[in-house]
């Protein structure tokens, strides 16, 4: 499992315009193309995105740019020209499961009735 996450600095007076355009374009290419929205953050606009693999990334990511959802968002870039002051991208490689078990509990007990026999 890997996490692809793009974190862009964006001024703040624009902020509504980025998110209407991510809404619009950006989520529903990424979804219908395979892609899972693990998180999305506003402090920085963090988007988090999971794949199985690099490999399905790439597969992914290239379906994502065929799409005809993305030429439109290509063609309506203009709209959020300003807004963006950067953009980061990295790639977080999953480690393992971090699942604890549940604890199981045994209780015993002896339950007499009034004459002191074991029920």
């Amino acid at each position: 499992m890997i996490y692809r996450r793009r974190t862009y600095s964006v001024v703040t007076e624009k902020v509504h315009l980025f998110h209407e355009f991510f809404h619009t374009y950006l989520l529903p290419n990424q979804l219908k193309n395979g892609a899972k929205l693990v998180g999305r953050w506003t402090n920085e606009v963090t988007a988090l995105w999971q794949y199985d693999s690099m490999e399905a990334y790439k597969r992914i990511e290239e379906a994502v740019r065929r799409d005809a959802l993305h030429q439109l968002a290509q063609q309506n870039r203009h709209r959020i020209e300003g807004c963006i002051v950067s953009k980061q991208e990295d790639f977080l490689h999953f480690t393992g499961q971090y699942e604890y078990s549940k604890q199981i509990i045994a209780v015993s007990a002896a339950i007499t009735n009034e004459y002191n026999e074991v029920l």
